[in-house]
């Protein structure tokens, strides 16, 4: 998938706010290595972050490095309750269990 028209239009408009002193930085969301490459050729300035979905159970080994290579920061989000790929690891691996020891309604909704 290439970055849509509206995307690069969007993102003109804010390198204008940079350059007005208005922004400081710009970021985009949910590119990977095929998306960014074709995306800064299309901009003047590079972003300075990539928020993409990268957790225990996505880890993107090949998207992080490069982006990172490009000189720009990733930052990690995974949505609460998941999007399916938590399936990949039946059963869930020792470790999680180390980080979610109770669950939401033992720890806030006891008696």
């Amino acid at each position: 998938m290439d970055p849509g028209t509206n995307d690069v239009k969007a993102y003109k408009a804010m390198e204008r706010y940079v350059r007005e002193g208005k922004i400081r930085s710009i970021g985009v969301s949910c590119y990977y290595i095929n998306e960014i490459d074709d995306f800064i050729r299309q901009v003047d300035i590079k972003p300075v972050l990539v928020q993409n979905e990268v957790h225990p159970y996505y880890q993107d080994t090949d998207v992080v490095p490069h982006i990172q290579n490009l000189g720009i920061a990733v930052e990690a989000w995974y949505p609460l309750g998941g999007r399916g790929h938590q399936k990949e690891f039946s059963p869930a691996p020792e470790s999680e269990t180390a980080c979610f020891p109770t669950t939401y309604s033992e720890k806030f909704m006891s008696g």
